[in-house]
């Protein structure tokens, strides 16, 4: 592992960051993927003796690979669970040289300057409790309403007082453990722009995608509404990070095959990082962008991405014209130029102009603008799977929005507390929603008229709701963690089913019913705090319900500890899917096993009057190349879990039931 800044920059692409004139990688380890927990408050962050041993093993083997490629910038924040505190145990023991590498976090900011100092503080003894010790960066982390920007500045109607919360950071920063200061944002361009424009900030974390902007696009006044963004940092000589090229950029690592195809000879990835590493001049500079990575070899295709740097004139201008095509090929040319003009977001806003003075101009608080953008990318790319997880987030939004409208908070109340995502879906119909008059006036502000609009917004619609019946497109191939990389197609599919039934015998290795229970209720497990609780009934052969639900009991003790984060996880209304998926990540296991976990701490927090319901479970089954009768189960939640009401069924592919 090289231990110099010198061998880091011979072994890849480093950047100027901006005004900080710090040397950066223009690829960065980011750490939201690879912790043991996402539990944000101090009680469920672990001390070090709680973080399983093969956790902190990857861990500090993706911080290692890392820097043997030459990346010696490591991103972190205060919401990543115990990123924080296992980076802090890693880098101290493995890289003794700090002047060897970059070392970034985010704190939320806060209307209350106690609580914001009280955070800032606990993030830097997790990460740099040593005198001398510092962070090069430190970001306010989800600067996405303007009423923020005004809490950091103390400016406007803020409540932060005189210098708001950057008189704090300021601080930090006279004692040396603080060296730079900038803003990570989700937010819309507008919002981003009065950022931007204070000059306070020496950097910025901000999306900025070949397909668009994410929750920016169509906010500002161009298709990729956050280049204008771009240019105002660069013009001021700003860091620029970008965010989650691979995920948000349109899951490069599960592309569909459309797009994938035109990429070619490129992959989607190698693609994206050159398209974006070609920003490079006076007028819009990419300096280095975010690699979430979960394993060590997350970072190989990057890095194989950025070797190719010296190909960038030869392949990505004609990559981006086969992509061009497939856009006015699906959509026409009049789409492609004009389809977020005149239409308005989630809070008013039109072609980046705002805040409007009428909320007239959007009075339900649908991201009209957003909704066209991913109708959009399914048509010209197959992006279904893609725009399923952000409409998801905006349908979850629709009947909280009405549902406290119908409880007596006015508009302008609702939509201030929206920050990460914001906006409903259309609402025509709903009680409280547009009347149809209402929405033609919206819509036919738009040049493709109210009708073209209507008609985008309902495919959408039948395309990503929950419980779509629409036919998912293909997909190329899947990169995610726990499929073998590099995974491109059918090709190790045989070997994949072994791999992963090899782990099944080794982590379900539990005794039959009658010895498992009695082993989980003397281990105090959740699942028997609840009296009268039925057993359920399996497939014969298949792991019995109370086998999965005394895991935590009878498995090996360092497994059994890797579940420790999952059994913690809070579970709040759509955040009961998330706790499955931590289960299964901690403990890398088969996908149907646990979804017990999915209940612990949704019945402590319900009771008795609200109970999740396992409904069924079958076919364990993993044999034939289509997994056919694949059927896991379905978790069907009374109130409001509405997004734990879901199938898993029929898949095509093996992979596609494994996160």
């Amino acid at each position: 592992m090289p231990n110099s800044k010198e061998q880091c920059e011979a072994l890849l692409p480093h950047r100027r960051f901006g005004r900080t004139e710090l040397s950066m990688p223009v690829l960065t380890c980011g750490g939201m993927r690879q912790q043991q927990s996402w539990g944000r408050s101090t009680a469920e962050t672990f001390s070090m003796t709680d973080v399983a041993p093969d956790c902190q093993a990857n861990f500090e083997a993706i911080i290692a690979r890392s820097m043997e490629l030459g990346i010696n910038h490591f991103e972190t924040a205060r919401g990543y669970g115990s990123s924080e505190l296992q980076f802090g145990a890693a880098l101290k023991r493995m890289i003794p040289d700090r002047s060897s590498y970059i070392l970034q976090t985010k704190v939320a900011p806060n209307s209350d300057p106690a609580k914001f100092r009280k955070d800032l503080e606990s993030s830097l003894e997790l990460l740099v409790p040593e005198e001398g010790d510092f962070v090069d960066l430190l970001s306010f982390h989800g600067v996405n309403r303007a009423k923020i920007v005004d809490w950091i500045t103390g400016e406007g109607a803020a409540q932060t007082g005189e210098g708001g919360l950057m008189a704090i950071v300021e601080e930090f920063r006279a004692k040396g453990k603080i060296k730079h200061v900038g803003f990570s944002t989700h937010g819309m361009t507008p919002v981003i722009l009065k950022a931007v424009n204070t000059g306070k900030f020496d950097y910025i974390n901000m999306h900025y995608h070949f397909i668009g902007s994410y929750t920016s696009s169509g906010t500002g006044s161009a298709a990729n509404a956050n280049q204008a963004v771009l240019r105002a940092a660069t013009a001021q000589d700003m860091g620029v990070f970008i965010i989650s090229p691979t995920d948000k950029g349109g899951h490069l690592y599960h592309p569909t095959t459309k797009f994938a195809k035109a990429s070619e000879p490129l992959s989607p990835i190698e693609f994206h990082n050159l398209w974006l590493l070609s920003h490079d001049d006076d007028e819009m500079r990419v300096c280095t962008m975010v690699v979430g990575a979960a394993r060590p070899g997350d970072l190989d295709e990057h890095v194989k991405g950025v070797s190719k740097i010296a190909q960038t004139a030869e392949h990505v201008p004609k990559i981006v014209a086969a992509l061009d095509a497939l856009r006015v090929e699906a959509l026409g040319q009049e789409f492609v130029d004009t389809w977020w003009k005149g239409l308005p977001d989630a809070y008013g806003n039109i072609d980046g102009e705002g805040p409007p003075d009428d909320v007239s101009l959007n009075p339900k608080g649908t991201n009209f603008t957003n909704l066209v953008w991913l109708w959009s990318l399914c048509k010209a790319f197959d992006m279904v799977d893609y725009a399923r997880g952000r409409y998801s987030f905006l349908e979850n939004n629709t009947p909280a929005y009405f549902k406290q409208l119908k409880e007596g908070r006015s508009h302008d109340e609702i939509v201030d507390g929206w920050s990460w995502t914001a906006g409903c879906i259309m609402s025509e119909g709903m009680e409280g929603g547009y009347s149809a008059e209402d929405l033609t006036t919206i819509l036919a502000r738009s040049p493709l008229g109210a009708k073209t609009v209507a008609r985008c917004l309902a495919e959408l619609h039948e395309m990503c709701k929950k419980d779509s019946e629409f036919e998912m497109p293909p997909f190329a191939f899947d990169l995610r963690p726990d499929v073998p990389y590099p995974d491109r197609g059918e090709g190790d599919f045989k070997s994949r089913v072994q791999v992963l039934n090899a782990r099944f015998a080794e982590l379900f290795n539990a005794p039959p019913a009658a010895e498992a229970e009695p082993a989980a209720q003397e281990a105090g497990h959740p699942r028997f705090a609840k009296e009268g609780g039925k057993k359920q009934k399996t497939q014969e052969g298949a792991p019995t319900l109370g086998s999965t639900y005394a895991t935590g009991a009878v498995l090996q003790p360092t497994t059994r500890a890797a579940f420790k984060g999952a059994f913690q996880t809070k579970v709040e209304g759509r955040e009961a899917i998330g706790a499955y998926w931590e289960a299964v990540k901690a403990g890398g296991a088969v996908k149907g096993l646990l979804f017990a976990l999915v209940s612990v701490e949704k019945v402590k927090s319900e009771g008795e009057g609200n109970p999740l319901r396992l409904r069924e479970v079958s076919e364990y089954s993993f044999e034939g190349s289509d997994a056919k009768g694949m059927r896991t189960t379905v978790w069907e939640a009374d109130g409001d879990v509405k997004e734990a009401n879901r199938k898993w069924t029929d898949f095509k592919r093996v992979e596609e039931t494994f996160n």
